[in-house]
């Protein structure tokens, strides 16, 4: 086959990878896969990867940058999915426990245990011992007895932010925390290391057909609009909320109800919780929570009705972050929150499947797969779960035989027993195979921690020179969250690496200007208060 240059968006997008087959020169070549996938977050990775190790060929497409959608704006939480069992929803909870702890063995370094002290309150309408007997099913399902029960003044022990007016007592249990945006960069990277093909930047414009209506293709474009048919065997809808945009080719349309969630993010010296606190929110008894995560605390979450996924990017807004600093304020005691305390806030959406509910919160977190004439389109689902969701897709694909638990096994990492202190078993997580070539490229100064966050320069070097980045934003609230721990967006930090990321991306001064713009007007609607100017 003819080899051409990569478009620009990709140079230097994963290392060691280079049969790139999409190119953007004229006249355009014409290339055949297996199985095209469009939607870079977690349920497009994890099909991707899996089709990749069960020897199919596999392009992924993103139409804008890898989990920068939902699976980038999720809770963070690889949980079991206890409040599920509340509504009776048992095999998915099960699915969740299972999944829960094969990531916790195969994603050492990026998925860590996480522990729960769950609150029970004056507020709450429903009695603590329900709760009780709910986690006894839910350590039952998950083969383990790990939760516990404390009173009152145990749980101040465990947590002495916690005020004396409404709490009762509660119970600690375990879940799991991630970084939901490096954990779906992994599972891509994963792929494109096995051989498969993943590009961000690339938009779906249309699907291709047969005359007897058969999917057989895309067609693809560029940022400069060039486009491109590419051909497949079976293509993959994994847009999320954006699903019936697909389907609509096909003329299928099942109804999906876009809710937005939306999380604060407070400076540890304002809430240094070291567990996870939930409780159920006064205000409408939804389960929110306090999470420690990478040196600052995140609280949330709402649950609300999104109009007009495509126009309107997710945001929180002044109704949902008085919602959250109500919840706040009812349980800690020790300070009163307000808008002053936000550092920054994050919003996605979540593509659940429309029941009628009248709740948001009451709609199911099932998924769906339907395949209609060769586009195979995955519905609802949540992160715990992806592999379950792929393994359901494949199995639709015709092309593979024999398809068993086995093949979806995920790689463990591998880590050098003289080397497994914490800072190398969370590089180890966030780079895997790379994080050799990644030591040793660096000096140990370009590995010190920038600000008390946990990255450093290194890491961003890196990014910058192998991690499929185009823009600003791609650094700085995805490859890292340097945007989201960091005062305004991490604007300081932004200006005093300006020559390491200009060196690194090629950028001029015109370009760096564009791209500070960019990145700055992204930041201020999406990820701080209403009316950030």
């Amino acid at each position: 086959m003819q080899k051409y240059s990569v478009f620009s968006l990709i140079k230097n997008a994963f290392k060691g990878h280079k049969d790139w087959e999409v190119a953007w020169k004229d006249p355009i070549p014409k290339a055949e896969y297996d199985v095209i996938i469009i939607g870079g977050g977690v349920t497009g990775a994890g099909v991707f990867t899996e089709g990749v190790r069960l020897g199919l060929k596999c392009l992924l497409i993103e139409e804008n940058d890898f989990a920068s959608g939902a699976s980038g704006a999720s809770s963070k939480l690889v949980h079991g999915g206890l409040r599920y069992l509340k509504n009776g929803q048992i095999h998915t909870t099960f699915e969740s426990i299972r999944e829960r702890e094969r990531l916790l063995k195969h994603r050492k370094g990026l998925v860590k245990r996480l522990g729960f002290l769950h609150l029970h309150l004056k507020t709450d309408k429903l009695p603590g011992w329900l709760f009780g007997i709910g986690l006894s099913l839910y350590d039952i399902i998950g083969g383990t007895w790990l939760h516990r029960h404390y009173d009152k003044y145990d749980m101040q022990g465990l947590c002495p932010l916690l005020g004396d007016k409404y709490l009762i007592d509660g119970y600690r249990f375990f879940d799991a925390l991630t970084d939901d945006a490096r954990l779906v960069f992994r599972l891509i990277r994963e792929g494109v290391s096995h051989g498969g093909t993943a590009l961000n930047y690339t938009k779906a414009k249309s699907i291709l057909k047969l005359q007897n209506g058969t999917v057989c293709g895309v067609i693809v474009s560029n940022s400069s609009n060039k486009c491109k048919e590419l051909n497949a065997k079976y293509v993959v809808n994994a847009t999320g909320a954006k699903t019936e945009i697909i389907r609509k080719y096909v003329n299928k349309k099942h109804s999906i109800r876009p809710l937005r969630g939306s999380h604060l993010v407070i400076p540890k010296s304002k809430l240094p919780v070291s567990r996870a606190v939930s409780f159920a929110h006064p205000a409408d008894q939804r389960p929110v929570f306090a999470i420690p995560w990478k040196g600052v605390t995140m609280f949330g979450t709402t649950d609300v009705d999104h109009q007009d996924v495509v126009n309107n990017p997710p945001s929180i807004n002044q109704i949902e972050v008085d919602y959250l600093l109500e919840g706040l304020n009812h349980v800690f005691g020790h300070h009163h929150f307000t808008d002053d305390d936000i550092l920054s806030t994050f919003s996605g959406i979540r593509p659940t499947i429309n029941t009628g509910q009248k709740n948001p919160s009451k709609e199911s977190r099932e998924f769906e797969v339907n395949n209609e004439n060769r586009l195979i389109s995955v519905s609802g689902g949540k992160l715990t779960t992806f592999r379950v969701m792929a393994k359901r897709v494949l199995k639709l694909v015709k092309l593979t035989k024999n398809i068993s638990e086995n093949s979806f096994q995920l790689p463990e990492n591998k880590f050098n027993s003289k080397n497994s202190s914490i800072d190398f078993k969370r590089l180890v997580g966030r780079f895997a195979d790379d994080v050799e070539e990644l030591l040793e490229q660096y000096d140990n100064t370009d590995f010190e921690q920038i600000e008390g966050t946990p990255y450093s320069l290194a890491e961003i070097k890196w990014i910058a020179q192998n991690e499929a980045v185009e823009h600003l934003d791609d650094i700085f609230l995805r490859r890292t969250r340097l945007g989201l721990l960091l005062p305004n967006g991490a604007e300081k930090l932004l200006h005093q690496i300006k020559s390491t990321l200009c060196s690194n991306l090629q950028w001029d001064e015109t370009n760096w200007k564009k791209e500070v713009c960019r990145y700055m007007n992204i930041y201020k609607s999406q990820f701080s208060l209403p009316g950030a100017k």
